[in-house]
């Protein structure tokens, strides 16, 4: 499989560990604010916002995978693990990374000239992580063909 995790529960789980996460930080984060944050107040509740529409989905999927019928199951992984479709993620995976790359750069360059120096050097951080994890994928993948 492309990302490597080979159970769909395992996703789930994830899905509502992180989502239960976020949820708990903005709602905490958001009884704890100040006042006048209101910035910080909107930040906070897109954290909660996003952390509950993560659980949502991972419950959407579970009933899912219960009311589907198991042939339809079957398919449909056949279908996820056929060669083509895996060439198609990929090269779409690869086309969004190159996006990213350009979008940091653009973000790194434009942040810098309004003279705001810490964001841009958090989108060169970015840019870093992004490309050794490229690197170390690379390795992976290249020791697998």
């Amino acid at each position: 499989m492309l990302c490597g995790m080979k159970s769909k529960k395992t996703v789930q789980l994830m899905m509502v560990i992180i989502g239960v996460i976020s949820l708990c930080y903005g709602v905490i984060g958001i009884q704890s604010a100040p006042e006048d944050a209101h910035d910080y107040a909107t930040l906070l509740g897109m954290f909660a916002g996003f952390g509950s529409g993560l659980i949502a989905v991972a419950i959407f999927l579970f009933i899912r995978s219960k009311v589907v019928s198991p042939e339809k199951l079957k398919q449909k992984e056949i279908e996820e693990n056929d060669e083509r479709n895996i060439a198609v993620k990929r090269a779409a995976m690869a086309v969004s990374w190159m996006v990213s790359v350009g979008l940091f750069t653009v973000l790194a360059f434009a942040l810098m000239a309004m003279g705001l120096r810490v964001p841009s050097y958090l989108c060169i951080g970015a840019l870093y992580v992004q490309f050794f994890s490229f690197l170390i994928a690379h390795r992976v993948y290249d020791k697998k063909m």
